[in-house]
């Protein structure tokens, strides 16, 4: 997996490795283990700005890292967000128009 902005995460460290080989886990992918993360987050859209929250306690150790991990940043905006915003705005746009 990737940044946003399409930079590749850091790999896991081997003790992670091992751990996740242990349990099953390792397929899943480096921030996936059973969705709990991804079920985590509620959205509040105003008409100046959309606002993501985890209620997950771990969601920033993974955005920003901590001193014994690298980040992994999983939220944030691209050039490929903003073109499908574009497009998602024009399809809801042209629909209201008819």
């Amino acid at each position: 997996k990737s940044t946003p902005e399409g930079r590749r995460w850091s790999p896991w460290s081997f003790s992670t490795m091992i751990k996740r080989q242990k349990d099953g886990t390792a397929g899943r992918g480096l921030l996936f283990i059973n969705g709990d993360l991804s079920r985590s987050f509620t959205f509040k859209v105003s008409r100046r700005k959309l606002q993501a929250r985890s209620k997950s306690g771990y969601a920033k150790y993974l955005q920003f890292g901590t001193p014994d991990m690298p980040a992994r940043p999983f939220l944030g905006w691209s050039k490929k967000s903003n073109k499908i915003l574009k497009m998602e705005f024009g399809k809801r746009i042209r629909k209201a128009w008819k």
